[in-house]
């Protein structure tokens, strides 16, 4: 299921507008709150308040009276009428009855305010009347009644007060848990703000960490690194596709480049190769023109057949040149480089017919090699050179008869050909050295003898480190083993 991507900008207006809705409620709170304990101390000192209005009204009234009776002013008399009205329209306030001892108190003190009009009153009528005695003595008992109604006022006011210090203490812790919960809705607006922001922060942080993170590991030249994963906001997302996409494509692009470069490298290695297979072949031509022949051998074969034709008859030194000729014939009338067991074969019985008229007495010649096996292909020349190599080398002052064994045999697939002596052997060091890989375009490379065989078996069966193996010991003969994976084409193609 495709996640639902939101909009980064949506989501801060959308927290900033919940942000200022927290507070304009926090701050709408605070307010009612306020308000409720402003609400509580008027109901707690509403009498109080009324009742030093009424003091300071009577003080008022008793002054313009005073101006009045002294002046007979007419500003004076007005203003006492309208100081007496109001205090007349409070008197229809009284309080209620009830068995409330400060309400009764209090309902007292109205009718006293009411017997002070009454008064006023009166005295306003003798100074009409220019009664000074009346006046003086009314505006006399006025001040008397002024004074006594100030202190019950008082009086009042000091036992109300008393009363409410114990409920002071209900109204202050009232007034505590009011800002309490005003202290706590405060501090949970706060931690709601910072956790959302902390949160909206994280998801936008977190995946341009994880931008930054795969950027350098694209800088140290990690461009199989997988992709970022999309989040929910849409901005984001769209940064992280172009990411991955940029950084995919530059991994092609490398990829792309690093497969040209080793398609270059393979050729330029593959026309490398050809040039020493070319130079390698030309050495095997050359090597099979010469048909393994050395000079000494040569020498030594034409005195023989000299020394033949003198003391026998002409048909043994026919048969003997008639040999020679052969093997003549068939080292330089083959021109491949892979050819039959058959012809090595071939060429092997020729030399070893010469080898045979030369050394009838000292020299033992074995060949095993099975019919069936004469059509497996092998490298052109292989034989010859180790035959050789032991009639020169293995029976070098060996007074006994020498034996030469060719031996072939094949097992899963594995044609195997041994050629083995029981000469004199070779030690270990001769036997690593003649195993010793040559560089194929190497100026020391041999175009004869046994060095060559092993080099070119190298080079015509590069996957296979075994195909020759030599065993032997001083004084205790060599073999030498020969062995091709007859399902491996060689390597011949240039």
């Amino acid at each position: 299921m495709k996640k639902k991507q939101q909009s980064v900008k949506f989501m801060v207006i959308l927290f900033a507008v919940i942000v200022f809705a927290v507070v304009i409620l926090s701050n709408i709170y605070i307010l009612l709150v306020t308000s409720r304990i402003q609400d509580i101390s008027n109901q707690r000192f509403s009498h109080e308040r009324e009742l030093k209005s009424l003091q300071d009204e009577l003080t008022g009234l008793q002054e313009n009276m005073l101006e009045f009776l002294s002046s007979k002013s007419s500003t004076a008399l007005s203003k006492y009428l309208a100081d007496s009205q109001a205090l007349r329209m409070r008197m229809l306030n009284v309080p209620g009855k009830t068995q409330d001892e400060y309400d009764l108190h209090e309902r007292e003190l109205y009718s006293l305010i009411t017997w002070y009009l009454a008064i006023a009153d009166s005295a306003v009528q003798g100074k009409r009347g220019r009664n000074v005695a009346l006046y003086t003595a009314e505006y006399e008992r006025m001040t008397r009644l002024r004074d006594y109604i100030n202190r019950e006022i008082d009086d009042i006011c000091l036992n109300r007060f008393r009363n409410q210090l114990v409920d002071y203490e209900a109204f202050i812790d009232e007034s505590k848990r009011l800002h309490m919960w005003t202290l706590v809705l405060l501090l949970d607006s706060a931690i709601l703000a910072l956790f959302s922001i902390v949160a909206i922060v994280n998801q936008i942080v977190s995946p341009l960490n994880k931008l930054v993170e795969t950027s350098k590991r694209i800088s140290d030249g990690e461009f199989d690194a997988p992709d970022i994963q999309s989040g929910q906001w849409r901005e984001i997302n769209g940064l992280i596709n172009a990411f991955n996409r940029m950084k995919n494509d530059i991994s092609i692009y490398i990829k792309e480049v690093e497969w040209k470069k080793n398609v270059e490298q393979d050729f330029l290695r593959e026309r490398l190769n050809n040039m020493k297979m070319q130079q390698l072949i030309k050495r095997m031509e050359l090597y099979t023109m010469q048909a393994q022949m050395n000079p000494h051998f040569l020498f030594n074969t034409l005195n023989t057949g000299v020394q033949l034709a003198i003391v026998e008859n002409a048909d043994r030194t026919s048969e003997y040149m008639g040999l020679l000729a052969r093997l003549f014939r068939h080292n330089l009338s083959v021109k491949d480089v892979i050819v039959p067991l058959r012809h090595e074969m071939e060429g092997l019985e020729a030399y070893f017919g010469i080898l045979q008229i030369r050394f009838p007495k000292t020299l033992n010649i074995i060949v095993d090699v099975p019919e069936e096996l004469l059509d497996c292909e092998v490298p052109v020349s292989i034989l010859q050179p180790m035959a050789e190599n032991s009639v020169i080398h293995a029976f070098k002052n060996k007074t006994d008869v020498g034996e030469i064994r060719v031996t072939a045999r094949s097992e899963n697939s594995i044609l195997t050909i041994e050629v083995a002596d029981n000469g004199c052997g070779m030690e270990q060091e001769t036997v690593d050295r003649l195993l010793a890989k040559v560089p194929a375009d190497s100026a020391t490379s041999k175009v004869m003898g046994l060095e060559n065989v092993i080099q070119r078996l190298y080079f015509f069966y590069p996957d296979n480190p075994d195909v020759i193996k030599i065993t032997s010991a001083p004084g205790k003969g060599t073999a030498i083993d020969i062995a091709i994976n007859l399902e491996d084409k060689p390597c011949i193609q240039f």
